[in-house]
């Protein structure tokens, strides 16, 4: 039988759920770094069936034109971008399988949509019905007369809230090192690194009174010979990275994160320290590490192609010349800073680990850098601070979820451009404005910031595209402060 698989997303995301995606159709979510219309188009290549994606009325009227000069006998598979298949692998083996279908078949009637197998008269039905109450009508004759293949593949309904929000918890990819599930309203987190774990569950434990109003508490802390872990409560609230992405944060939900982040700073305890703690502790932090992670990413050959093409991209040194760059820049960062403290940090409270709804005012870390002890946890107080530089500022989630372009100027230089221009400007003067009215230095935020790029550059070897767009937000910051 010939077939041809539609993916109709023409439906946008209702307000509602608008928390991630406002003015955007269901396929262009982002879910685990991949739009959803690119989860279902890769589906599809993989059971060597061709998607065709139908986005607008214009599209469905040429769909239904060519429709109509097709045989009788032709099936057309129509999939709703408002519908996504709780099991993937059981997904991809019904397209497998559906070249071998004799009948129309109904898959999971969520109120008035549903996956449909129909044959090319009762596609150009179902295309042709302009109203919900009609297309429910259609769906629930057809189950009457068609093989119901609903117990075959569940799906979820991303119109409805509960829904949406239990299939997006999952969107932000672990570490390949971390085990994660969620069941029954909590969540459990394990890995072979025990250290880290027990770190993690700690964390929450040793914070005073004032910070924990910002954590989710953490319990069951177990261990055995291979492995270690905890539990928490899981949230079904969508972390900031996602909604940076899907252009979620106007204005007053950013000011709305910035009154809880900069509460969050204002809680962390405060230790008392002399200059030359404080300045050992930024060194620590911004420096060693740098130069560490950085010996290790030239050490892979992934780190070393990175150089060649930095070099022959137009930046001074390539990788080497970035280095030193940013080591002389926070040198003179710190040889300016006049803190005079340390503090019990999150450690890495970038927007993929903040949950946060602005509507609730509801704002959540999670996980932490992690301490057992309150002595381990102590950090030169701006790398939390830089750490969410990199995301409103920086752009960090953009390249994290491959929102962006690598190319060639005019003059053979690498350029990089995220996609809508990443982070829109009101965020970056809305945290720096911030910065400013707490006392922070934002030059030595912005330095921390460089070395958190280049620093991660050793951490993302297996996926070698973001490496370029790392390194070239890293010399763009350079850029920025070396020339104010």
């Amino acid at each position: 039988m010939t077939i041809e698989v539609v993916y109709d997303d023409r439906e946008a995301v209702p307000v509602a759920i608008g928390t991630i995606g406002r003015d955007v159709s269901f396929g262009k979510i982002v879910h685990r770094r991949k739009r959803l219309r690119d989860v279902v188009a890769d589906a599809a290549a993989r059971a060597n069936l061709t998607l065709r994606i139908v986005t607008s009325q214009d599209d469905r009227q040429r769909l239904v034109h060519d429709l109509a000069s097709r045989p009788a006998d032709h099936f057309v598979a129509r999939i709703p971008s408002t519908l996504m298949p709780a099991d993937p692998a059981r997904f991809e083996e019904i397209l497998r399988r559906l070249p071998y279908a004799l009948n129309a078949s109904v898959f999971h009637i969520a109120g008035d949509e549903a996956m449909t197998l129909l044959r090319r008269d009762e596609a150009l039905d179902l295309l042709n019905v302009t109203d919900g109450h009609g297309r429910r009508q259609f769906l629930l004759a057809l189950r009457d007369r068609a093989v119901d293949m609903a117990p075959v593949c569940a799906f979820y309904d991303l119109r409805d809230v509960s829904d949406f929000l239990a299939f997006m918890a999952g969107a932000t990819e672990a570490r390949h090192f971390n085990h994660l599930s969620n069941a029954h309203g909590v969540f459990h987190k394990s890995s072979r690194d025990k250290a880290k774990m027990r770190a993690e569950h700690d964390f929450f434990h040793i914070t005073p009174p004032a910070m924990k109003r910002f954590l989710i508490p953490t319990f069951d802390f177990h261990e055995d010979a291979d492995t270690a872990g905890y539990a928490m409560e899981a949230m079904r609230i969508p972390d900031g990275a996602l909604q940076i992405i899907h252009n979620s944060l106007d204005p007053a939900a950013t000011e709305s994160l910035l009154d809880c982040f900069f509460a969050f700073i204002d809680a962390r305890e405060r230790h008392t320290a002399d200059k030359a703690t404080v300045r050992a502790a930024g060194e620590r932090e911004m420096i060693t590490k740098l130069d560490h992670r950085l010996s290790l990413f030239m050490a892979m050959d992934a780190g070393q192609r990175t150089d060649r093409l930095l070099a022959d991209g137009g930046i001074p040194g390539g990788l080497g010349g970035l280095h030193e760059r940013a080591r002389a820049v926070i040198h003179g960062a710190l040889d300016a800073d006049t803190t005079d403290h340390l503090a019990l940090a999150h450690g890495d409270p970038c927007l993929s680990n903040i949950l946060f709804n602005a509507g609730l005012g509801l704002f959540r870390l999670i996980d932490p850098r992690g301490a057992s002890r309150i002595e381990d946890g102590l950090m030169h107080p701006v790398y939390d601070l830089a750490k969410l530089s990199h995301s409103l500022v920086g752009g960090y989630d953009f390249i994290n979820n491959g929102l962006f372009e690598c190319r060639l100027g005019t003059d053979m230089e690498l350029l990089l451009e995220l996609d809508g221009g990443g982070p829109p400007p009101f965020m970056r003067e809305a945290f720096m404005r911030r910065l400013v009215h707490a006392g922070w230095n934002p030059r030595l935020v912005r330095a921390c910031e460089a070395s958190l790029f280049l620093s991660m550059l050793p951490l993302h070897g297996d996926a070698p595209r973001k490496l370029p767009a790392f390194a070239l937000t890293a010399h763009a910051i350079l850029n920025e402060l070396e020339t104010a």
